[in-house]
């Protein structure tokens, strides 16, 4: 079943790159127009928004058809930081439609060996999940920990939190408890999966009616001479 699906998913990937790099040609040609539009140019921020997101489906679903491919990822120094703040920025709305707040700290050294879009993809699904916990006027922490050979990317929320089922059956492929037609049940499977890529350890604690934190262990990025 799931060679199946990952075969689909690759189809579908390839199908998606077509109208991605005409969505991403066209807000690139109303970019330029926008120079020399006073009309225009007010949508300025929009144009860009569209690209640049528009530009990380492109990058994802390559990834994807990379993945089906079997062919090696390339990982390269990324600010763990940089990932949090880029998925803070996507679901901004979200996060402000509930009223949740949002605390932050992070260690001098924010720096790791990976994929920064992975590493965005887990960030982002991990806050969604705990937005989805959440009651109006909740509350995120997010920490970055350094230690001696590795960082530690908590995530926190005082969300509904998981009963012994959900905890059990977190990482199974298309587990979800959340209504149908919402949830695929692949997010923490795929988080799962992104943190091994990554030669990471994920580990979480929840309790009903108390909240969920993850756990993220990464090796430090070490220069090389």
């Amino acid at each position: 079943k799931l060679a199946t699906i990952g075969q689909l998913t690759a189809e579908i990937s390839h199908e998606i790159n077509n109208p991605t790099a005409i969505i991403m040609s066209r807000a690139d040609y109303l970019m330029m127009e926008a120079d020399d539009n006073e009309y225009l140019k007010k949508y300025s921020e929009d144009f860009d928004a569209i690209y640049s997101q528009t530009e990380k489906i492109s990058a994802i679903t390559k990834n994807v058809l990379k993945y089906s491919r079997k062919l090696p990822q390339k990982f390269t120094k990324v600010d763990l930081k940089e990932s949090i703040k880029s998925a803070l920025t996507i679901l901004k709305l979200k996060i402000q439609k509930k009223g949740i707040s949002v605390s932050e700290k992070y260690s001098e050294n924010t720096y790791v060996l990976g994929n920064s879009i992975q590493l965005e993809q887990v960030v982002i699904n991990i806050l969604h999940n705990a937005v989805d916990a959440m009651d109006v006027g909740g509350k995120i922490d997010i920490k970055i920990v350094e230690g001696n050979n590795n960082l530690v990317l908590g995530l926190s929320d005082n969300g509904h939190g998981m009963d012994a089922e959900t905890k059990e059956k977190i990482f199974a492929p298309f587990f979800t408890t959340k209504p149908e037609n919402v949830g695929t049940g692949l997010g923490m499977f795929i988080i799962e999966r992104i943190c091994k890529n990554h030669k990471a350890k994920i580990t979480f604690e929840s309790e009903l009616g108390v909240g969920t934190t993850f756990k993220i262990h990464f090796n430090k990025f070490e220069e090389t001479a």
